[in-house]
């Protein structure tokens, strides 16, 4: 059987989601997605090749989604939405020298980072990261914090 170097399974039997990733020929490690897992170890967890395919081939794991073309370390989908590039425009709009402190470029780019991606990645604990650092960059505008 021939396996994708990324894909994404469901787990019929718990219902649940886990990141594939090829290691090498014959490892492959398992990242669940979420919160919790029943079924994988939520710090990735690496099976054989044999296991995987057998997994796949009895119905238990389904692939649903072939990520081979993605690049998830450096460009990773969730911050890659409807031609809008959180990455880049970050590098764009807060240069090494500016008018923003690194400190509320920093606040700045985590709050787009986790308003643009929590559809796609967490959900309500994005958006609840994403309103801690826009607490700070008001902390700040306040004066209650050094910028």
């Amino acid at each position: 059987m021939k396996l994708p170097n990324n894909f994404i399974v469901e787990s019929k039997q718990f219902n649940e989601t886990a990141f594939v990733k090829k290691v090498d020929e014959n490892k492959f490690v398992i990242v669940p997605k979420g919160d919790s897992s029943k079924l994988f170890s939520m710090n990735g967890s690496i099976y054989e090749r044999d296991v995987v395919e057998a997994s796949i081939k009895s119905g238990n794991l389904i692939i649903i989604d072939n990520q081979d073309d993605l690049d998830i370390i450096n460009k990773p989908s969730h911050y890659h939405k409807n031609g809008i590039d959180v990455n880049g425009y970050l590098e764009q709009h807060f240069p090494k020298e500016g008018e923003f402190t690194v400190s509320e470029g920093f606040y700045i780019g985590n709050v787009l980072k986790y308003t643009s991606r929590y559809k796609y990645k967490n959900g309500l604990e994005d958006l609840e990261k994403a309103m801690y650092y826009l607490g700070k960059l008001i902390d700040i505008e306040k004066g209650k914090l050094p910028s």
